[in-house]
This record gives C-alpha cells, structure tokens and sequence, in this order.
C-alpha cells in the first residue's frame, strides 16, 4: 500500500504520469489506476478488493479430510508402505474430483 500512496502523493505534488513511473518502477498502467482510485474513495480506495486473487483448490471443510489422512496411520488398502504426495493426489481425486499438481497440494497439507 506504500507505494499506493506514493503514487497518490507525487500526483498530488504535480509530477506528471511518466515521471510517476518511473521513480516508482512500476508499469503505467498501474499507476494510472491508483489516483482515480484515491480521488473515488481516498484511502479505502487504496486498499485491496475482496476477492481479488486465487482461489484455494479446496474449501477449507473440504482441507479438513486429507489433513486428517496425513496424520493418520496407513491403512491396509493404502498398498504403500509410506505416503507420497503422488498417493495424496490419488486420494484428493478419489474424494472429491479435484485434480491438484504436487505444487497445490502443498498448500493442503
């Protein structure tokens, strides 16, 4: 949000947009947005959205089973003798029709 603001003040001092960015380093675009977005709302403008960004592959009632088989002991249909995250892929898909890469399933366990 800093640079937000610093954005909004060199505006305010009366530099033009190419100087803006170029002393903050960041592509015009985005410092074309910032300003009307503080002249709409002021600071709470600044802020960021709700909803902005990536959704979780899971809902969090949904994290709550595969955390729970990570803790637990192996099973005797689980025909390994230690879990992989290739064999928590295969349970995720099997429980709920979701396929995540191995990078995503991090975020779960």
């Amino acid at each position: 949000m800093s640079k937000r603001i610093w954005i909004v003040w060199l505006a305010q001092l009366g530099r033009s947009e190419p100087g803006n960015t170029a002393e903050t380093s960041l592509c015009r675009r985005t410092v074309q947005q910032w300003v009307p977005r503080d002249n709409e709302a002021g600071l709470v403008g600044l802020q960021d959205r709700p909803g902005q960004g990536r959704k979780p592959p899971l809902s969090p009632a949904e994290e709550y089973p595969p955390r729970q088989r990570i803790e637990a002991e192996l099973q005797r249909n689980d025909e390994v003798c230690s879990q992989r995250g290739v064999d928590f892929q295969r349970f995720i898909e099997t429980q709920f029709g979701t396929q995540l890469s191995l990078s995503a399933f991090a975020s779960v366990g």
